[in-house]
């Protein structure tokens, strides 16, 4: 076994002087080989691999001398094949291709891995060489496909009870956390990201909410309902009063605030809420007195109307 290990080292190490020395960018040797992506190289007119780095070997699982002596091709997922092939025919007759696009690859013992390619090709006519690099986007597609069945079922089930809808606003939650880390992470994609997530709230959750809003079988839950709408479009807002507003109300009182907003009268908040008239013109004191709208001439709906839509 130790015999195995050292000599897939020396391999590694004779063929990456080997290359290197035939790139002639002994300075890249650090970066290629201790990518976190899988990086491949090849010569121009090649058809196998001149050259992987240890991250590619860890990816599909296969060792170095199995990698060198295989094409990107004899990685690609059979289904994937025929892109793949498109875009090889489209660059032989000079036709322009993104260098950047997204396939599926097959290791060694057959798991399926999504993953983003980027093809650059080196400038230089003597030693040409040209690279794929391959990063796992198994992260991605998995919370693409949470985002997608949290949708569905705000769709398809209204929540039955308390519960349910807690586990539900959990979830949104920690979606739109995991998102935000994952925009960190991926700084050249945060915009567009943000773009998409904005997107969605405004297109697609946003317009359920609204049915759920005036759905009289959840009429229960309208409270809860209301405050999930206003921390979503605490995300989409662009109205740092809107903001404040939400930082300085208490969550029952955002509830109420909500409500009011939606021209539902004390009486309603009151059966809805299951609280007691009184209570619930404390509640709108209290907004009043925080908002600092003194004037009692000022209708509450009017004013949180105008700056909690925009």
């Amino acid at each position: 076994m130790m015999n195995d290990i050292q000599k897939e080292k020396n391999t590694f190490a004779e063929s990456s002087d080997a290359f290197y020395l035939g790139a002639g960018h002994t300075s890249f040797k650090e970066i290629f080989d201790n990518a976190n992506d899988a990086m491949l190289a090849k010569h121009g007119s090649g058809v196998v691999h001149c050259y992987v780095n240890r991250s590619a070997c860890e990816m599909t699982g296969y060792n170095f001398d199995e990698l060198i002596n295989m094409g990107f091709k004899d990685l690609v997922h059979p289904e994937e094949l025929g892109k793949i092939e498109d875009r090889l025919e489209k660059r032989r007759n000079g036709i322009d291709c993104p260098s950047c696009y997204k396939t599926r690859i097959v290791t060694k013992n057959g798991d399926i891995i999504p993953v983003e390619v980027t093809v650059a090709v080196s400038k230089k006519e003597k030693n040409k060489l040209s690279f794929a690099i391959l990063k796992d986007i198994r992260k991605e597609k998995h919370l693409e496909h949470e985002m997608n069945k949290n949708l569905y079922t705000l769709k398809e089930e209204p929540a039955k009870n308390r519960s349910e809808w807690e586990v539900l606003n959990r979830e949104l939650i920690q979606t739109q956390q995991a998102i935000s880390v994952l925009a960190k992470n991926l700084d050249s994609k945060r915009i567009k990201l943000e773009q998409k997530v904005n997107n969605t709230i405004t297109s697609k959750i946003m317009p359920i909410i609204n049915e759920l809003l005036v759905e009289k079988s959840v009429k229960k839950f309208w409270s809860e309902i209301s405050l999930i709408a206003e921390y979503l479009k605490s995300i989409t807002t662009k109205s740092d009063l809107h903001l404040k507003i939400i930082s300085m109300l208490t969550e029952t009182e955002l509830k109420v605030a909500a409500m009011i907003k939606n021209r539902m009268t004390s009486k309603e908040i009151s059966d809805v809420m299951f609280i007691s008239l009184e209570t619930v013109k404390t509640h709108r004191k209290n907004i009043r007195r925080k908002l600092e709208i003194h004037n009692t001439k000022h209708k509450l709906y009017e004013y949180l109307a105008t700056v909690m839509e925009e």
